[in-house]
């Protein structure tokens, strides 16, 4: 099995998106610091298991994946919940490669 890891810089620079483990990291002065982890609750399914991230351009609490079960989650960072979920683009059977 091969696995993947993906980073993505936030429009600041100053945080990113490390895949697999789903964490929000910042980066500080001397470390990467978790600010957030994805992977929480008991519903964990397919949307979890992603080829790409992008952070939104507009809103920077928002970022978007691509799953290898052919939906695209778009995930609010900043809800007041546990799930960071926001909606789920489910609009295909084929694995997600891209989100731009």
């Amino acid at each position: 099995m091969t696995y993947h890891t993906y980073l993505n810089l936030n429009y600041d620079e100053n945080c990113f998106f490390f895949l697999p483990v789903f964490k929000i990291l910042s980066i500080e002065d001397d470390a990467f610091v978790e600010k957030l982890n994805l992977r929480v609750g008991k519903n964990l399914n397919l949307n979890y298991s992603c080829n790409d991230v992008v952070w939104s351009h507009l809103e920077e609490n928002y970022i978007a994946t691509g799953a290898t079960n052919g939906a695209v989650v778009i995930w609010n960072l900043s809800k007041n919940t546990r799930a960071k979920q926001e909606h789920v683009f489910a609009d295909h059977q084929r694995t997600v490669h891209k989100v731009r």
